[in-house]
């Protein structure tokens, strides 16, 4: 399992698939991609989109949540 420091989030992108060449990340057509200082970048599709940047936003309300 994958983890980030939620403090270390920088952007959440809606929307938008994750691919590295021809494999794509995640089984979902339209995730969420998080942004986090260093380069760990994460490709998630939670149930419950709202809820989840609420909590995010709870704990680090400097993230930027970002429409494609």
């Amino acid at each position: 399992m994958y983890e980030t420091d939620i403090s270390k989030i920088t952007k959440i992108r809606k929307g938008e698939t994750m691919w590295s060449g021809f494999h794509k990340y995640g089984t979902a057509t339209k995730g969420l991609i998080v942004f986090a200082r260093y380069k760990d970048d994460l490709y998630i599709s939670p149930e419950n989109e709202e809820l989840f940047y609420q909590k995010i936003l709870e704990i680090n309300p400097e993230v930027v949540i970002e429409n494609v």
